[in-house]
């Protein structure tokens, strides 16, 4: 007759026991602990369970097997146990030539991921296909205290704030413009209404909050701001903004001429970055691009004229106006100049032809440098022809620099001229 392993070894340990033994010679395999590294995790975190088996009886057993159960709302992701037993899933087995002994013991590690919310039940098992007779088969489970698995932490939004340019030219008699912000949340999580905030107020040129709109067709969205006076002006946005949803915000203000330039800043609750939240309006501006080039001239035919008008180009090749326009000069000498003496706007008329009538400016005291402003809002492609009276071509004792500039400028390489270099030779 063929007997299987187990009841071989059953057979040789009744062999072996004493007389006080023989009574109970089976094995008896329990779960002596079953605990988890953590009692509460979030959505998404893993915890750890220790899983401990051991033979409180006095035969061996082998073909061990140790099983973890568990709900779906978690996730097995990788399970280890003491040596010489290996892991497959939620089992972990020694093999037909693992023995078990009496009073010996191993432990199995599962790593378990939640993948959802509730309190959790899981339980171990030995011998759970009943492969060894032991004498007491009530004793083979155990059962981890519940496991708390709260919702996944919220994801904060992350706003940010984008200009695009104003949508029209401002003149003079337009003292402001619609500046048209973005507001993106750009985060994973979601943006339950937002502030805009600057800390100025220049009355009727704002900063003014004209509309808020979403989407396409443009949607209005709801908002209301401080008290008109009060500083910081506080504009809040009622609206939920989902991650990559955005809206365009209009605000009233001081036409890019205008020399102050506020901050403005955008905030809700959850965000707290701080990159992308701020921008200062003028800096949406189009902006000025100044040249300046010199006709050529040549020598007065009188030897006794100590000075001649030298003819100055301005140009505005940028894409904004240009607000005032300032030559300047160095050096500045006595009775030879530089010295302006007329502008105009427009390109320079043919000898006999009229002229446009000549442009306003004033100038600094004498000195170095000498500063002159023309007083003018010189919108993109249009040209100032300007005169400058120095000292003639014939004087080499000194050459004077002439430099052009205006506020917000985009490069500063093209803004000087020496008189002297236009003369002929």
């Amino acid at each position: 007759m063929k007997m299987l392993p187990n009841v071989v070894l059953s057979v040789a340990a009744l062999a072996l026991a004493g007389p006080g033994q023989a009574q109970n010679p089976r094995p008896d395999l329990v779960i002596t602990g079953i605990t988890a590294n953590a009692s509460s995790i979030a959505v998404g975190d893993s915890v750890e369970y220790t899983v401990t088996a051991k033979n409180i009886g006095l035969a061996p057993c082998n073909l061990i097997k140790l099983r973890l159960a568990f709900p779906s709302a978690l996730e097995l992701t990788s399970a280890r146990a003491d040596s010489p037993l290996s892991c497959e899933f939620m089992d972990c087995s020694g093999g037909s030539f693992y023995v078990m002994w009496g009073g010996q013991s191993f432990s199995a590690r599962y790593t378990l991921k939640a993948k959802s919310p509730g309190s959790h039940t899981v339980s171990a098992t030995i011998d759970p296909d009943n492969v060894c007779s032991e004498n007491k088969e009530s004793n083979n489970g155990a059962t981890a205290a519940p496991l708390t698995v709260t919702p996944p932490p919220l994801s904060p939004p992350r706003l940010r704030l984008t200009a695009n340019q104003p949508s029209f030219r401002p003149t003079r008699d337009q003292p402001w413009q619609i500046f048209p912000l973005v507001i993106t949340n750009v985060g994973e999580g979601t943006a339950v209404n937002f502030t805009l905030q600057w800390p100025v107020n220049l009355g009727d040129l704002g900063p003014t909050l004209q509309s808020v709109t979403r989407g396409h067709p443009a949607q209005a969205v709801p908002f209301d701001c401080t008290p008109a006076g009060t500083i910081p002006v506080v504009c809040t946005v009622r609206i939920t903004l989902q991650p990559q949803q955005g809206v365009q915000a209009n605000l009233r203000y001081a036409a890019c001429i205008n020399g102050v330039n506020p901050e403005i800043r955008v905030a809700t609750a959850g965000d707290n970055t701080q990159e992308n939240h701020t921008l200062r309006l003028n800096d949406a501006c189009p902006r000025p691009d100044l040249a300046i080039t010199a006709l050529p001239v040549s020598p007065p035919a009188s030897s006794l004229q100590t000075t001649q008008t030298f003819p100055l180009t301005i140009t505005n090749n940028g894409p904004g106006p240009a607000a005032d326009v300032a030559l300047a000069w160095s050096p500045a000498l006595a009775n030879i100049g530089p010295t302006l003496v007329t502008a105009y706007l427009g390109p320079r008329t043919a000898p006999g032809q009229p002229q446009p009538p000549p442009l306003a400016f004033t100038c600094a005291p004498t000195g170095t440098p000498t500063l002159c402003t023309i007083p003018i809002l010189l919108q993109p492609g249009q040209i100032i022809q300007a005169d400058v009276r120095f000292a003639t071509c014939r004087d080499l004792r000194t050459n004077a620099t002439v430099r052009v500039s205006t506020p917000g400028e985009i490069r500063t390489d093209n803004q000087a001229v020496g008189l002297h270099a236009a003369c002929r030779p």
